[in-house]
């Protein structure tokens, strides 16, 4: 009697996974059992290692059967696929001339999420609109230089990206007053 072990699932940032059975005895073959796409093997069905690519995100329940004659048994893992973000948090640097700044970080995969944090300075100084959402105003108590980091995560795959804001006081330019002059000077 084979006892199949189709070893363990897990989730992908890509379209591959690296299947991992453990053959008992008989003959294993892989197969879909549920799941959004097709599937192929980079050596064959048969391969209790082989490398599984799908053409679909999503979640998948693959099964491993084992057949030595008349006797058969199978197992299943479960595998989620899922698109591999690359945050962009906007610009590398910008430097804000009063105590806030809407920032512009970019959805890379639809149906991501976000999230903001701060990295560098005082995170006590720094309020968001949302941190989670993509494009957040962003508030200090304080001017000074802060590192605030995009982290995008769709399924189990996260990318981050840093944007360093510099809030400076504004000048308040004051030119004095103007008046007549009676010569060619003016003090």
């Amino acid at each position: 009697q084979p006892i199949a072990d189709a070893g363990t699932g897990g989730n992908e940032c890509d379209f591959d996974f690296v299947l991992s059975a453990n053959p008992s005895v008989g003959t294993g073959t892989w197969s879909k059992v549920s799941g959004p796409g097709n599937i192929s093997f980079s050596t064959s069905a048969n391969d209790p290692t082989a490398t599984l690519t799908v053409d679909a995100y999503g979640s998948y329940v693959f099964r491993w059967t084992e057949i030595n004659g008349g006797c058969s048994d199978f197992d299943d893992i479960s595998v989620t696929f899922s698109a591999a973000p690359t945050a962009d948090a906007g610009p590398a640097t910008v430097e804000e001339c009063d105590q806030s700044i809407n920032l512009s970080g970019i959805q890379s995969v639809g149906g991501s999420t976000a999230s903001w944090s701060v990295v560098a300075g005082n995170a006590a100084d720094i309020t968001f609109s949302n941190s989670g959402i993509f494009n957040p105003t962003v508030s200090s108590t304080a001017y000074g230089t802060y590192t605030l980091q995009l982290t995008e995560t769709s399924g189990s795959c996260v990318s981050t990206d840093n944007i360093v804001v510099t809030f400076t006081d504004q000048p308040i330019a004051d030119a004095g007053t103007g008046g007549n002059g009676w010569d060619l000077d003016f003090v």
